[in-house]
């Protein structure tokens, strides 16, 4: 991270604890306040990529202007830590940024990869994380090997930083210790009491001095403080790739590496046998449309021939009916016929007497007591029944009285135009006949077709569900690594976590060192000022002195010698 500046003069002896926490607010508003709307928060992402989206996808040398956008957005996800969905599309370009961006970038990306590799699930069934990232073992080994190798550089350059910084202080405070020993040495003025004009002066320089030596104890504890950090900084075990967690993690990662490419490439292969299902499904459902189809037409044609037979047989009684009564005496059916019909009537007026009297609510046969309601509506509903039944016979018998009344040369011309009707409706029948022969033949085709399409959709299926239990058995031997093989990764990242904390621990007792001899240096400025007060006071004192000496001396004491 960049180093704060430093303060220098009245500035920085002003500088409280309390401004220190107001710096930190406000910069805590200012990142929240860069994240109240997606709109800000998609312009900030839009300063990440920058360099590489105009430079056509590709990554500039160091000295590209635009990575200062990229460091700035980086260092704002820090301190946001937004959730890892929302980085998804950022991420991807991570690992690339660790290896070509300028120091500081690459550094700030690996921190950035630590955070969100710290936010990894312990199984694979979680890695929403990752938006639409398919191989999260590969990107995860992309990532670990960037990190490792932006914060190693970034530890090393610290290191180094820390220990020039450190023997630069130690330097600056062997200075300040031997100028302020110089100025420890007591005021002889301060010893007489004519010196009463230089009092305030020579106080506050005597005071100055005491501050001098409680500034030195100050920068010498924070000097201490900042060395036991550098030397625990200096002290860690960076680890390298020998050890034997670090090789069994290595492979591990590799042979995870090499499930999820089968994985993927069964996936893959998975979504081609559904799409070919799809389509099979979606044929066989075509084909077996087409059979109902002419299935339908054939039983069609079947029903039209057997309405065509009923009906050749229903003209062909007729045509036997009308020669009958053509050639036969009918005086006496005609008779019988007229019989019948006068007996109908009888009945049908004793019916409506009958319902009449129920309706009047009167007795039946004139003695005894009326029905009740439900027994009349039972009598009522027979009669209609009844009546119905005797105005169906005696229409029949209308019918036949009108037949046989009919001239018998009418009768036979009847029968001839019933044979011809006959003799068409035979052709008819026999075209559909012919005809049914064919649609049979393409119902029989439909239905092999139909048969042939579920055959290849059976055999489909089989491959189908062959490739998703292998599939699902890849899933589940990845997702078996990978719960043994992220707790060492995450206690890795941790190792890695621990030593960024004490790195930042160190850099943060070396600006405080540098602060506390920035201090000493203002309190040896603030010295030399009172210094020079304190000369022009007793400047001013000597040519008081002076003038007092020459009016001593111009007195006149010849008389006294007298």
């Amino acid at each position: 991270h960049p180093r704060p500046p430093m303060l220098g003069g009245a500035a920085a002896a002003a500088g409280t604890a309390g401004d220190v926490d107001k710096a930190e607010a406000d910069l805590a508003a200012f990142v929240q306040s860069l994240s109240q709307s997606e709109e800000r928060m998609a312009r900030v992402l839009n300063c990440a990529d920058a360099p590489w989206r105009l430079n056509d996808g590709n990554l500039p040398h160091e000295d590209c202007p635009l990575w200062a956008s990229c460091a700035f957005t980086l260092w704002y996800l820090l301190k946001l830590r937004p959730s890892p969905e929302r980085l998804a599309p950022l991420r991807l370009a991570l690992p690339a940024v660790c290896q070509v961006a300028p120091p500081r970038v690459r550094w700030l990306a690996g921190e950035l990869l630590l955070m969100l590799q710290l936010e990894v699930p312990q199984r694979l069934g979680g890695n929403g994380q990752f938006g639409e990232i398919e191989a999260v073992v590969e990107q995860t080994h992309q990532e670990s090997v960037a990190l490792q190798a932006a914060l190693r550089e970034q530890v090393e350059h610290t290191r180094q930083n820390l220990r020039l910084d450190l023997e630069q202080n130690q330097q600056v405070i062997s200075s300040q210790r031997r100028l302020t020993e110089e100025r420890q040495s007591k005021v002889p003025l301060a010893q007489s009491p004519w010196h009463r004009p230089l009092d305030n002066v020579l106080s506050r320089l005597s005071t100055t001095r005491e501050k001098l030596s409680g500034s030195l104890l100050t920068a010498e504890a924070r000097s201490e403080r900042a060395m036991s950090a550098v030397r625990d900084v200096l002290q860690l075990e960076l680890g390298s790739d020998g050890d034997a967690d670090e090789r069994d993690l290595a492979v591990k990662l590799d042979g995870m590496r090499e499930v999820e490419a089968s994985y993927l490439a069964r996936k893959q292969e998975l979504a081609i046998c559904e799409e070919d299902q799809r389509l099979k499904d979606q044929f066989a459902e075509e084909t077996n449309a087409a059979m109902e189809r002419a299935d339908k037409v054939v039983q069609d044609t079947r029903r039209q021939i057997a309405e065509l037979e009923t009906r050749i047989s229903a003209k062909q009684r007729e045509v036997q009916s009308q020669r009958t009564l053509a050639t036969s005496d009918v005086s006496a059916l005609k008779g019988q016929l007229m019989a019948e019909m006068d007996t109908i009537k009888i009945k049908q007026g004793k019916l409506r007497e009958r319902a009449l009297k129920i309706q009047n609510n009167e007795p039946i046969d004139g003695r005894g007591a009326p029905l009740d309601a439900e027994a009349a509506a039972e009598e009522i509903r027979r009669i209609k029944k009844e009546v119905a039944q005797l105005k169906a016979r005696d229409a029949e018998l209308q019918a036949e009285q009108s037949r046989v009344t009919i001239d018998p040369a009418a009768l036979e011309q009847q029968a001839r135009d019933s044979e011809q009707a006959v003799k068409e409706l035979s052709r008819e029948r026999d075209t559909l006949r012919e005809s049914l022969h064919g649609l049979e033949d393409e119902h029989s085709s439909a239905r092999e077709v139909w048969q042939a399409a579920m055959t290849e959709l059976q055999q489909a299926r089989q491959q189908r569900a062959v490739v998703e239990r292998e599939c699902s058995g890849l899933r589940q031997q990845l997702d078996s690594v990978w719960a043994s093989w992220q707790p060492l990764h995450a206690k890795r990242l941790q190792t890695w976590r621990g030593r960024i904390l004490s790195l930042a621990q160190a850099q943060r007792g070396g600006r405080q060192l540098l602060e506390a001899v920035g201090s000493g240096w203002d309190g040896l400025r603030f010295e030399r000022s009172l210094r020079l007060e304190v000369l022009q006071a007793v400047q001013e004192l000597q040519e008081q002195l002076s003038t007092l000496a020459q009016e001593l001396v111009a007195v006149d004491d010849q008389l006294l010698e007298e």
